[in-house]
């Protein structure tokens, strides 16, 4: 209903070029909505598809990993718990075959996590644990972004303009 109350007044309160201009993008967000019931059957089958993965015998750790940082990817924005509870498995695999690569990643994946679930303090205390001088270059872009987003999130969050 919000939805539908926001195009509306972005419709009254519009030129008409700008008005013309969004049609189409509005047809197209009413096509999505519409169709959000199939969008979840088919993430809910690539889930399970994903997570079957797991049951394979002879899985090694490497191999748990990567189906666990493809779990966290299909959950991130759609059930941030679940998507916390495979980074975290993430984090014990990374800490048991002591690869710092893979903890780095797993620890800048579950900050995002954090910060988008309003545990601002929680994220960048986890981003601290993070040696950045061992980090490669993909990886300390992820490190200065997942800061970032912890401060948009945060200042986002606050309401009273001294602190945002």
């Amino acid at each position: 209903m919000k939805l539908y109350l926001l195009s509306l007044l972005l419709l009254i309160t519009l030129p008409v070029d700008a008005r013309q201009a969004l049609e189409p993008l509005l047809r197209a967000l009413d096509v999505a909505i519409e169709n959000s019931e199939q969008y979840e059957k088919e993430k809910i089958q690539r889930i399970t598809m994903i997570k079957d993965g797991l049951n394979a015998r002879g899985l090694s750790l490497e191999e748990e990993y990567r189906i666990n940082l493809r779990l966290y990817n299909e959950y991130e924005a759609y059930i941030c718990d679940s998507a916390r509870h495979y980074i975290n498995r993430n984090i014990d695999i990374a800490t048991q075959q002591n690869n710092r690569e893979w903890l780095d990643e797993s620890k800048l994946k579950k900050a995002h996590i954090l910060a988008t679930s309003g545990l601002y303090a929680e994220g960048v205390r986890l981003l601290e644990t993070i040696e950045k001088q061992y980090l490669s270059e993909r990886l300390l872009v992820d490190y200065y972004m997942a800061f970032e987003n912890i401060c948009l999130y945060h200042a986002e969050y606050a309401q009273d303009d001294e602190y945002r």
